[in-house]
Formats: structure tokens, C-alpha cells, sequence
């Protein structure tokens, strides 16, 4: 137990800002791989080859950033919903591994990067405290 009652305070605040920037950097990441890889073009051409690789990697980024912050939310004890919602791009990020070339993973990103805000603001708003009990769990 520290001295200083707001110690506990300051670090669960940094430890929210870490993750709150982990799930940016993991929204942020995901849309820019959706876009570098969203194109119409049948004939390969070497710039929209450049293209589809340096998108592949940054949505691959994009999604471990998901997974990574969707396992620290859940190391947290955030609601399921925000859990869910923070690993959505990794979703969006799984189908263009599955269907490289079709638009489903753009379809997939239109509702996993809102759903991924969504999870932000529900975890950084709705931040219970670990000491708490929760409903229904046992205390005894």
C-alpha cells in the first residue's frame, strides 16, 4: 500500500493513457492498411504491387496492435463490450489474410474502426475500479 493516497491514482491514469494510445495506434494502423490495400485495378501494375505490400504490412501492424490491446483490456477487467469492440480491427485485419483481394475486409473495417472507438471511450469513461466488486461475482 503506498504512502501518498494519489499515487494509485497517477499510475492507474498512465497505465489508461498507455492503453487509450495502444487502441489509436491500432485504429490509426488499421485504417491506413485498409486504404493502401483497397484498389480496383485487374492488371498488376509494380506501384499498386508496392502499394498492396506496404499496406499489408501496416494493416498486419494494425492488427497485432488490436489483439495486444484487446488482451491488456481484458487484463484490466474492462466490460466484454469494450473487449469486443477494442478487437474489431484485428477482425477486419483476419479477412484480408483470408480474402486478400476482395473488398469484404474494407466492409469489415467500416464497422470495426467505429466499434473500436466506441470500446476507447467505454474503457477510458467507464473505468471501474479493481478494488470493486463487480454485480454478481462472489466477494466471499
Amino acid at each position: 500500500m503506498p504512502k501518498d493516497p494519489l499515487a494509485l491514482r497517477r499510475r492507474w491514469w498512465r497505465a489508461a493513457l498507455l492503453w487509450a494510445a495502444t487502441v489509436s495506434a491500432a485504429v490509426a494502423l488499421t485504417a491506413i492498411g485498409l486504404e493502401r490495400t483497397l484498389f480496383f485495378v485487374s492488371s498488376p501494375e509494380p506501384l499498386l504491387v508496392e502499394r498492396l505490400r506496404v499496406g499489408t504490412l501496416v494493416l498486419q501492424a494494425g492488427t497485432a496492435a488490436s489483439v495486444i490491446s484487446a488482451l491488456w483490456s481484458h487484463r484490466r477487467r474492462h466490460p466484454i463490450w469494450v473487449t469486443a469492440g477494442v478487437s474489431a480491427p484485428a477482425v477486419a485485419g483476419g479477412l484480408f489474410f483470408l480474402m486478400p483481394l476482395t473488398l469484404i475486409p474494407q466492409a469489415a473495417g467500416l464497422l470495426a474502426l467505429p466499434a473500436a472507438l466506441t470500446g476507447l471511450l467505454g474503457g477510458l469513461i467507464g473505468r471501474r475500479r479493481a478494488g470493486t466488486a463487480r454485480s454478481g461475482a462472489r466477494t466471499g
